[in-house]
């Protein structure tokens, strides 16, 4: 499955400094990605939701290797684009993986969130 976009949001929440959404191959559109900083760096989590149990469970598995590390770079890819030019928080950026043209996509309207 090819990722034709990623949109990023920045946010500060502690260790969490963004939710990413991700559409594929412009037919399926994934919101709910978080990006994490972990001990090792950044990465990107998969969405979820919390239970009854006050646990957080996935919502979305990707069963293909490949895939998995295509999104991690993508969505990597689009947060530091967005804080190399100086993206504020709270702030949609967006990235059109493999546009030529290199337009970056933001929106103030609220249905158009990643979350």
């Amino acid at each position: 499955m090819e990722i034709t976009n990623v949109e990023v949001r920045r946010v500060d929440y502690g260790k969490l400094k963004a939710f990413a959404k991700v559409t594929f191959g412009h037919e399926l559109e994934v919101k709910g990605f978080k990006i994490i900083e972990g001990s090792k760096g950044l990465f990107v989590g998969l969405p979820s939701e919390k239970s009854k149990d006050d646990k957080y469970y996935p919502t979305v598995y990707i069963n293909d290797e490949n895939l998995y590390r295509d999104l991690q770079t993508a969505v990597l890819a689009a947060y530091n684009e967005g804080a190399s030019e100086g993206a504020s928080e709270g702030t949609d950026g967006g990235n059109d993986v493999g546009n030529d043209d290199g337009e970056v996509k933001g929106s103030d309207d609220p249905d158009n969130l990643p979350f």
